[in-house]
């Protein structure tokens, strides 16, 4: 993880039920799962062990990702965000 690739399956699928398994212990109704899962495979699986009630499959052009990823770590939309990002993103989250 630390060094930028994603996290193997069985790990995130690990660590996502222990992380529903005390929501529900919790009495929270629901959650809300963005960017996973990223396959079919992952998908599969996280419906063998949760009650999947929606999925929604968003495609949106690559600029407009770009930009939702840099606002979402830089916690800000400003002017000066959206240039930072527009300037950096590709090598930073691609």
């Amino acid at each position: 993880m630390n060094s930028g690739d994603l996290l193997p399956d069985s790990l995130m699928l690990e660590v996502l039920n222990e992380r529903l398994a005390s929501g529900q212990a919790a009495g929270e109704p629901g959650v809300l799962l963005d960017g996973f899962p990223r396959t079919r495979a992952q998908a599969e699986a996280l419906t063998r062990t949760a009650d999947v009630q929606l999925a929604i499959n968003l495609h949106v052009r690559e600029e407009v990702s770009c930009f939702l990823n840099c606002i979402r770590f830089q916690g800000s939309s400003t002017p000066l965000s959206f240039a930072c990002c527009a300037s950096g993103c590709r090598e930073s989250t691609f």
